[in-house]
């Protein structure tokens, strides 16, 4: 009896999730975090889905906070993260994150996913968000401040000294 052939199945697609998110700030410095139901760590509005990365910023920011992103929003990008999948993601995740301006005094009425938001400063997020969330934030207020260099800065990995750190051209 011949034996049966090897057959190798086709290589897996890898289709991110393409992320965008929001960096607001106030007058203090402090950003906008937001909180999912049954999660303990604070993230940027926005949120991952199957469409453009200023698309999902906007439906998520608005799902999130109810804050709309319109004609003011001019969609700056300040950092890109590119998260492969493993080590606490099951797929891979592309962010970008969005300039989302500055905010005092707006009325944040949280959607049904969220349970609550706060300011939170740069400098009080270790602990209290993920570090690929801190290096995010940190990477695009660096960028805002002209101090990231030229281009938008790409991040890869979930941490800093990741693989690659470099700025897109």
């Amino acid at each position: 009896m011949p034996a049966a052939p090897i057959v190798t199945p086709p290589p897996l697609l890898i289709r991110p999730l393409i992320g965008g998110h929001a960096l607001f700030r106030n007058s203090e410095g402090a950003i906008l975090m937001v909180m999912r139901k049954g999660s303990t760590e604070w993230e940027l509005p926005g949120g991952y889905a199957h469409e453009h990365a200023a698309a999902t910023c906007q439906r998520g920011v608005r799902e999130a906070t109810g804050l709309p992103l319109g004609p003011i929003w001019d969609g700056r990008v300040l950092a890109i993260n590119d998260r492969p999948e493993g080590v606490g993601v099951a797929i891979a995740l592309v962010s970008f994150v969005f300039d989302g301006g500055v905010l005092d005094g707006a009325t944040i009425e949280l959607g049904h996913e969220y349970v609550d938001y706060d300011w939170v400063h740069p400098s009080a997020m270790p602990g209290r968000v993920t570090s690929a969330t801190e290096w995010a934030v940190n990477t695009a207020l660096n960028s805002l401040h002209g101090l990231a260099g030229p281009g938008v800065p790409y991040l890869v990995g979930h941490a800093p000294g990741g693989p690659a750190v470099a700025p897109t051209a």
